[in-house]
């Protein structure tokens, strides 16, 4: 180890990086080309579930 490296960091990049398995892989977007990719962007952030919020 080196001396610059704090352990819990060593150990953590000694940690393989989890693989993605295939059917979780996003499928690529057709994106128009006169789209705004601020507004592109939002469209596909997911929404947080909020569960203080009342549905009735």
């Amino acid at each position: 180890m080196n001396a610059e490296t704090p352990e819990a960091d060593a150990a953590e990049q000694a940690q393989q990086a989890e693989e993605i398995p295939e059917e979780e892989e996003p499928e690529p977007l057709e994106v128009p080309l006169d789209a705004n990719p601020a507004d592109l962007a939002d469209q596909h952030r997911p929404v947080p579930v909020d569960d203080a919020y009342d549905h009735d």
